[in-house]
């Protein structure tokens, strides 16, 4: 398990986050309005709605920031509900990052920041006599708690514990146990790979009579008797269907199409985002826990087997808080700051930081670091950006950019350094570059083969519009060879985008 430890946690993130960007572009639609729009949704479908991919989402923005609390604290493992509170005071911006601003007594959360605000500490400042059944059994704690059962490899009553103290920071009742049983079978799932032996795993953590307990004994027994996922949810819609709850989206009904989605496609990453997605409700936050789960269980290679979900958005998220400049980042790079929280909890030996400790070291199959093809008018060339085992060292992986009609002109290829500005439905999009005047940026390459002579250079763009590129020297290896790129950053009045 630890051998191939890092490894599960970028799959379980970036199935998080495929999930994410599969339901996101319509979060809170209904299965009939889905169905008569797409079918059945096994794609990414933002394109159809008129929206970008890659979107900030407190789904992951709060999954990948209130776990830091393990690793402020200090105390990892022994981290208490009141650390867990103090963290979102330290990196929430009232308004702006992270939470669904709804409102006092509507959205669990900003009404759980302003209880902290006003110096009522975890765990009452999500209590239910404090707040109420309604609000504090919404879906939130189950969004945000993927990280706990990924830095508890093999552990499923540590992360139970542990996603149950962070839960308690706004929800109560059936949320935490909705939240307790994700964060166990993700944690599970590092070992054991039979789907029905998660969900024992997961429902074991919480008491008998939960209503979450009941939800998993239906929909499991529902899923055997049925001939297709649809029958499952018609069961689902009439016992646990929203006009059963009060509040503006509560976890049973959402926590009960995951169980179907994972009864249904136990060991097919694309069919599972299918069925939860096409199921409908809160889109974004399902298809991520059920993504987050199947990534690990299933592995990294098979996350992209029936469909390319990674390279149309590279890697890429956003996670506006109060600390700038990780608004921008991607994949791996979080995946490792988890796996670097779970070698503390383990006891195990943190690894060193790959290629000496290089922002971009590509160490995982497919990892691309946000680097997308960069196509602006007058570029005639094409390329293609990929994952491959380097030809100069087989045991590290390395960026390949293949080019095409490369005679008739320019190739480019960038990944975002900043944030750009603006919104994104509730959410703020905000941060400040990772590259900041008189840094140096270095890049190492090779030219393994070209049928005409290259000429590379790098290059820096301030934010702005009509803002003039800041080249690197030029570089020309011909048609094969090795090359070092190096270029500081000036002094500038806007930042690095």
């Amino acid at each position: 398990m630890q051998e191939d430890y890092i490894k599960s946690v970028y799959a379980g993130v970036l199935g998080k986050v495929i999930g994410v960007y599969m339901g996101r572009p319509f979060e809170g639609w209904r299965k009939k309005r889905i169905e008569e729009k797409w079918g059945l949704v096994d794609h990414y479908v933002n394109e159809d709605m008129n929206q970008p991919l890659v979107v900030p989402d407190d789904d992951i923005t709060g999954t990948l920031t209130f776990i830091r609390a393990l690793e402020d604290s200090g105390l990892y493992a022994d981290t208490t509900a009141e650390f867990f509170g103090e963290a979102w005071l330290n990196y929430i911006i009232e308004n702006k990052t992270i939470l669904w601003w709804g409102g006092l007594g509507v959205s669990t959360e900003h009404t759980a920041y302003l209880r902290l605000k006003e110096g009522i500490k975890a765990p009452s400042s999500g209590s239910m006599e404090l707040n109420g059944q309604a609000v504090s059994e919404q879906i939130g704690a189950q969004i945000f708690i993927d990280g706990f059962g990924l830095v508890c490899p093999g552990k499923p009553e540590l992360a139970a514990t542990l996603a149950e103290r962070a839960a308690r920071v706004a929800h109560d009742g059936e949320a935490v146990y909705a939240a307790k049983v994700v964060a166990a079978m993700i944690s599970a799932a590092f070992a054991e790979k039979h789907m029905d032996r998660l969900l024992d795993i997961g429902v074991s953590m919480i008491p008998a009579d939960a209503m979450i307990a009941r939800v998993h004994r239906d929909i499991r027994e529902w899923s055997k008797e049925d001939s297709n996922w649809r029958e499952t949810f018609n069961r689902i819609e009439a016992k646990y269907g929203y006009d059963k709850f009060s509040g503006y989206c509560h976890v049973i009904p959402n926590h009960a199409i995951m169980v179907m989605a994972w009864c249904w496609a136990p060991n097919n990453f694309r069919r599972s985002q299918a069925i939860i997605n096409t199921a409908g409700w809160d889109t974004d936050c399902n298809a991520a826990n059920v993504g987050c789960l199947m990534g690990v269980k299933l592995g990294l290679e098979r996350i992209n087997e029936d469909y390319d979900f990674q390279s149309p958005f590279a890697d890429r998220i956003y996670l506006p808080t109060s600390e700038g400049t990780r608004g921008v980042s991607d994949v791996l790079r979080e995946a490792m700051h988890l796996s670097r929280i779970g070698c503390k909890i383990m006891d195990w030996d943190i690894p060193s930081s790959p290629k000496d400790g290089a922002l971009f070291h590509f160490s995982q199959p497919g990892a691309l670091h946000g680097f997308m093809p960069e196509k602006m008018p007058g570029d005639a060339a094409e390329c293609i950006c990929r994952n491959v085992t380097s030809s100069v060292n087989t045991k590290e992986r390395c960026l390949e950019i293949e080019i095409s009609n490369l005679s008739s002109g320019i190739c480019r290829v960038s990944t975002p350094l900043l944030a750009e500005t603006g919104s994104s439905g509730t959410y703020e999009i905000m941060g400040t570059s990772i590259i900041s005047p008189g840094m140096k940026v270095s890049i190492e390459g090779r030219i393994t083969e070209s049928s005409a002579p290259l000429s590379i250079k790098t290059f820096i763009r301030p934010d702005g519009e009509n803002t003039e590129m800041i080249y690197s020297n030029v570089v020309s290896p011909g048609t094969e060879g090795s090359f070092v790129l190096e270029i500081v950053a000036p002094d500038m009045d806007r930042p690095i985008k």
